[in-house]
């Protein structure tokens, strides 16, 4: 799972994938939770000052007085040492002699200067694995994090999601009802400047992420390259984004009798039941010929939400297994659940780098079970996930615990599933008429 006590470390990996969303109603995480990115917990304070999301991010509070004794950094030390040494989920460290780096930390923590260079050494230990979900956070940036959450009711988003190509941000989806869809953002367009600043003179692609998030009812202005190159000025007022409207969405591709169910992840567990409104509905409004399930954007979410949408469309077995160091589980789909909407229909399943986590299980599951045709790039192989662990000073230690393996054990961590038909592009620079990958797949199911 990733807990929210890694969510700092989860933000620095925005600049892959994000959705703007805050005060959603996500559920509280779970060991369950198949997801590189972290979940939101209920508000419960608000106190006098709220840092920006940017600043929380981007700053984190340090004392140049060492207050840890030299035995008390010691034995930090090896109390995170000896949490990877017995639960990373590599039982060879990914190749580490760990022991070795055991040696090798222990004389540079004994001779740190401050407790600044420990914490330093610490975050280093951690990214000897080479692991990106693997991190080290102070006591300090947890208690940051926590004013974070506990003003969860106070921040909004916009409502998108966001891409980057060539050095921009790109808009890939604008969610129903959001201020970036009232406001008329189209798929494909290029957020260029926020509130004046343009993009270049942020660092990163989270750093502008945060600059647009921010209390709930506050306005903003983005400067918005359109597809035909002109740019506009376009204002907004942030805002609550109901996350699960945004997760499950469907419609009938025009022209056609094909629908399109864009799965957006795992949060919720009405996710499901949405899922299977949305399909009901579609096939009571047209007789369908086919359908197309889009995951492109889904970045995962919780396990038993996963396997309780495959059951409708696949009846039982086994996708395969979540494994640890001591323990292995059978991740199985429920059987009796099927929808008969769905009883013969070709069905295709788009995939793409940022298909992550959870959302890269579904698409495994429907290829294993060979219910559908995997259209698009390959996934992003991003199936472990993390645990958290505190230390004795009040720091986290969050490590890479579980990986999702196939039923005979191969891993797709690091190489994705495989499409059955390569579609090579950037999904997010079209709208959904002018989409190769969704032209392909459509092509696919005529051909059925």
């Amino acid at each position: 799972m990733m807990s929210r006590k890694t969510f700092f470390a989860s933000l620095v990996g925005l600049a892959l994938t994000v959705i703007l969303l805050a005060a959603c109603g996500t559920p509280e995480p779970t060991s369950k939770v198949l997801r590189p990115t972290a979940t939101s917990a209920p508000a419960t304070a608000t106190p006098t000052q709220v840092p920006t999301p940017a600043e929380m991010l981007m700053t984190e509070p340090t004392s140049s007085d060492s207050v840890l004794s030299k035995p008390t950094r010691h034995a930090l030390f090896l109390q995170a040492w000896m949490v990877i040494n017995d639960r990373y989920v590599y039982p060879d460290y990914g190749g580490l002699d760990w022991e070795a780096v055991r040696d090798e930390y222990s004389e540079k923590v004994a001779n740190a200067a401050s407790d600044e260079e420990f914490y330093d050494l610490m975050r280093e230990l951690v990214g000897r694995l080479g692991d990106e979900h693997s991190s080290f956070a102070t006591a300090e940036l947890v208690a940051l994090e926590d004013v974070f959450y506990e003003n969860l009711e106070i921040l909004g988003g916009i409502g998108v999601y966001l891409s980057e190509a060539d050095g921009e941000l790109v808009l890939v989806q604008a969610f129903p009802d959001g201020p970036a869809f009232e406001a008329g953002l189209l798929p494909g367009e290029r957020i260029v400047a926020v509130d004046g600043v343009p993009g270049e003179q942020f660092s990163s692609f989270a750093e502008v992420v945060l600059a647009i998030l921010g209390e709930v009812g506050t306005e903003m202005i983005l400067t918005v390259r359109s597809l035909d190159g002109a740019e506009r000025e376009v204002p907004m007022t942030r805002a609550v984004i109901d996350l699960e409207n945004a997760l499950v969405q469907g419609n009938v591709i025009e022209g056609t009798k094909i629908g399109l169910l864009t799965l957006g992840g795992f949060d919720s567990p009405r996710v499901t039941e949405l899922v299977r409104e949305t399909l009901v509905e579609l096939a009571t409004n047209v007789t369908l010929e086919g359908l197309i399930v889009d995951v492109r954007a889904n970045p995962g979410g919780d396990i038993d939400t996963l396997l309780d949408t495959l059951a409708l469309f696949v009846d039982g077995g086994s996708i395969g297994s979540q494994a640890g160091r001591k323990e292995v589980y059978d991740l199985l789909i429920p059987e009796g659940e099927i929808l008969p909407e769905l009883e013969g229909l070709p069905i295709v399943v788009l995939t793409g780098s940022h298909t992550a986590s959870a959302g890269e299980c579904f698409a495994a599951g429907m290829q294993l079970h060979e219910r559908a045709t995997i259209v698009g790039r390959p996934s992003a192989g991003n199936t472990e996930y993390s645990s958290w662990h505190e230390l004795s000073d009040g720091s986290v230690l969050s490590i890479a615990e579980w990986v999702y393996q196939l039923p005979d054990g191969t891993l797709i961590e690091g190489r994705g599933v495989q499409p059955d038909l390569l579609v090579e592009l950037d999904w997010g620079l079209y709208g959904t008429a002018n989409d190769p990958q969704i032209q392909a797949a459509i092509e696919v199911i005529e051909s059925k």
